[in-house]
């Protein structure tokens, strides 16, 4: 088959010359049509071996950086304190992926927006420490609340890893 790759404000999109096509088509005839989706980047919410978890979703950059794709790791870690999970996140390897580390607070809300079947309903640990440094974020899964927790306490933990957007 037959692909057209684009360059849109510096992002590469792929598509099928089919799929272009039909866009142009029904832009000309004044129907929508569905969304085109990018080759290789699979639904929010499913398997994406190919990067070592699920696919979470799109994240804005980092303070003018790339936009990234988050991956959810599989494995979650037993309630246990902050300092635990962020020493269990850093240390998970999945395939040939070793760049895991506890979630920020935007891309916990991210997730509960885009995955909250794949949580337990509970509390997560995020990896951002409160102004006051006894304290750290955690995110509920049963209502998307966020709140800060003395890090001795105990929450879940899930790893995420962020593919950038070129």
């Amino acid at each position: 088959m037959d692909r057209v790759t684009l360059d849109v404000k510096g992002v590469h999109v792929t598509v099928s010359a089919e799929d272009v096509m039909r866009l142009l088509l029904d832009r000309m005839r004044g129907s929508s049509t569905e969304q085109v989706r990018p080759t290789g980047v699979p639904r929010i919410g499913t398997a994406w071996p190919e990067q070592g978890g699920e696919y979470a979703g799109i994240v804005r950059g980092h303070d003018g950086g790339p936009d990234y794709h988050l991956i959810l790791a599989e494995q979650t870690l037993a309630p246990g304190p902050w300092t635990d999970a962020l020493a269990w996140a850093k240390s998970l390897v999945v395939g040939r992926f070793s760049d895991y580390s506890l979630p920020l607070r935007k891309e916990q809300a991210v997730m509960f927006g885009n995955v909250p079947e794949r949580f337990e309903k509970d509390w997560y640990w995020s990896s951002e420490e409160h102004s006051n440094t006894a304290y750290a974020w955690c995110q509920n899964f049963t209502n998307g609340t966020q709140d800060d927790t003395h890090k001795t306490n105990t929450s879940r933990a899930r790893a995420v890893r962020r593919v950038p957007i070129q």
